[in-house]
């Protein structure tokens, strides 16, 4: 809807620029990028134990990787699925051994042995610095 400049020319045509439009685009890019940046920072489904203790300081480590473990048993490293957990180590961490850090986001309903193996393969590598990820209730 343009604005009427009470011209009796026809030929005359507005100089003012109309930006009504271009916020009613920014209004709807900026909901749309609300509305699917949360879906994008974890699109691996892991539903988190819950405790009552305080999240732990972000660490200093210059390499921090993570380890998904969803409920049927996949592994994912920094959101890539893995075969198993000895491809997981013997291709991934190797380059990642010096002053690396491990945060293991498992499913509540990840069978026990499962984190017992990775825990344990971890510990062969002496990778010492593992955190486990649960969320605060």
């Amino acid at each position: 809807m343009a604005i009427n400049n009470f011209s009796d020319n026809e030929d005359d045509f507005m100089s003012e620029i109309n930006i009504t439009p271009m916020v009613d685009v920014m209004l709807v890019l900026m909901l749309i990028f609300l509305v699917t940046a949360p879906v994008l920072t974890n699109s691996i489904n892991v539903d988190l134990p819950k405790t009552n203790n305080s999240p732990a300081q972000d660490s200093k480590l210059p390499k921090m990787k993570k380890i998904f473990i969803n409920n049927k048993g996949d592994i994912y490293f920094d959101e890539n699925l893995q075969k198993n957990y000895k491809t997981l180590f013997s291709n991934v961490l190797k380059e990642y051994h010096d002053n690396i850090e491990i945060r293991i986001f498992a499913d509540r309903n990840t069978p026990y042995h499962i984190i017992a193996k990775i825990l344990g393969f971890l510990q062969k590598e002496n990778i010492t610095n593992i955190g486990l990820i649960t969320e605060i209730e």
